[in-house]
């Protein structure tokens, strides 16, 4: 095991039990946190995408040999700092940039467990990839069944849909954590202002 001093990264999921909040008032107390590798500069170097149940996010840049930079402010990926139970990766707009998918739970009310979707908005002037937390920006409403991949059951799935209603990918999960992104993006860009959810 390499260690942080040499690697960079310094991450740990800490989860503490208050009076308030413990494994009595909320059952899925321990469970959390989450991990994603993706090149989302484009370089051929993976970046490690860290998420934690109390302590919000971390993106760390891969330098090479087992380096790694935490760009997570720069980047714009500290989510909010509450309950993630996990994250993936994929090129949600078919731009050939992947982007980031966090799910979050726990015992708060709506908007601060809403999942969010950080869009790849390309690099800065230091090689640093940049993301715009989109979800905010669209209704989530669009929630149907589909037959999950794992069994022949209808799971919940959210589809992104174009201004002429045209399904080009799907968001599949189970409980909090998403199992899979189908994409159907044709040769054409999609203009994000085209999307409904």
């Amino acid at each position: 095991m390499m260690p942080s001093s040499y690697t960079g990264v310094r991450f740990v999921n800490r989860v503490e039990d208050t009076p308030e909040l413990n494994v009595f008032t909320y059952r899925n107390f321990y469970n959390g946190g989450g991990v994603a590798v993706g090149d989302f500069n484009g370089d051929g170097l993976p970046e490690l995408i860290l998420t934690s149940n109390l302590q919000g996010s971390r993106l760390y840049l891969n330098k090479g040999h087992f380096q790694f930079q935490d760009i997570t402010d720069e980047a714009g990926v500290g989510g909010k700092g509450y309950w993630a139970t996990g994250v993936t990766v994929a090129d949600v707009n078919g731009d050939g940039k992947l982007d980031i998918y966090v799910c979050y739970a726990g015992n708060i009310p709506g908007k601060r467990r809403a999942n969010e979707l950080y869009i790849n908005q390309g690099l800065n002037k230091d090689g640093v990839p940049i993301f715009r937390e989109i979800t905010s920006t669209y209704s989530s409403s669009t929630t149907r069944s589909v037959p999950s991949t794992a069994s022949d059951s209808a799971t919940p799935a959210t589809s992104a849909t174009d201004s002429a209603g045209t399904s080009f990918f799907t968001m599949t999960a189970t409980g909090t954590s998403l199992m899979s992104v189908k994409k159907r993006v044709s040769s054409a860009a999609r203009s994000p202002s085209g999307w409904t959810w």
